[in-house]
């Protein structure tokens, strides 16, 4: 059962910014649904520290204008599947965790070591939200960078559609525009120039290991080869034609 709230803790959930009281696993699933990436105040019985996480929670939902802030109940049956999916079970309570839009876990914090603004600048932008749900899949992942007129974007994600038939649905696609703001952080994790001329394609297998880059138009079958590599069969500097030992 959840604890009762103080009028106070009560006003700063409600102006929060949609923060749902009840119903967590409707309520996760609906800001999910409509594209709103959120802060789950993941408690449980007397769990000290509770009244901080929504503190927290409450105050980067406002940095974050379109998140929402859901508290779960590790002990409330109701709220099991969660719980499984997100593996919280013997996780640490209390902890916030940041659920992306798209639904996948991006990363969680206890309230004590985290400020609201570190905590907003968790929610991943939309490429790497795409990126982490498929690792969460057990895929590995082709990220297409480039703009809607950026010389070879278009043959790049086909060749990446025939990669993911070569591997069986193994594999998805992500494509993210360099130049879009809200990206610059994952651009820059991902190693790639922001101002190429040309599409880039980055390859990360299934454990999250950023295996190659390439430069315009990979062909497929390289691509299908490379995401079954591990990382340190290319090297820092990647492998020269995007083939690896």
């Amino acid at each position: 059962m959840k604890r009762p709230l103080s009028l106070a803790s009560v006003l700063v959930l409600v102006f929060a910014g949609g923060v749902a009281r009840a119903g967590a696993p409707e309520d996760l699933s609906t800001a999910t649904a409509a594209g709103r990436p959120v802060f789950l105040v993941v408690t449980e019985a007397a769990a000290r520290g509770t009244d901080l996480a929504r503190r927290v929670s409450a105050d980067a939902a406002k940095i974050v204008p379109e998140a929402t802030v859901v508290e779960l109940d590790r002990g409330d049956p109701a709220n099991a599947a969660v719980v499984k999916r997100y593996r919280l079970a013997s996780a640490p309570v209390p902890l916030i965790l940041v659920v992306a839009s798209n639904g996948v876990a991006a990363g969680g914090a206890k309230p004590g070591g985290i400020t609201a603004a570190k905590l907003a600048r968790m929610v991943p932008s939309t490429g790497k939200a795409g990126h982490l749900k498929a690792l969460d899949e057990g895929k590995a992942v082709f990220l297409v960078f480039g703009g809607d007129k950026t010389p070879g974007r278009a043959a790049a994600v086909g060749a990446c559609a025939e990669a993911v038939r070569t591997l069986a649905g193994k594999a998805a696609t992500v494509v993210i525009d360099p130049a879009d703001p809200r990206e610059a952080e994952f651009v820059a994790e991902m190693q790639v120039d922001p101002k190429a001329l040309v599409a880039v394609t980055v390859v990360v297998n299934a454990k999250g290991e950023r295996v190659t880059a390439f430069d315009a138009v990979p062909p497929a079958a390289t691509l299908a080869e490379a995401a079954t590599k591990a990382a340190s069969a290319c090297g820092p500097g990647g492998c020269a034609g995007g083939r690896c030992k």
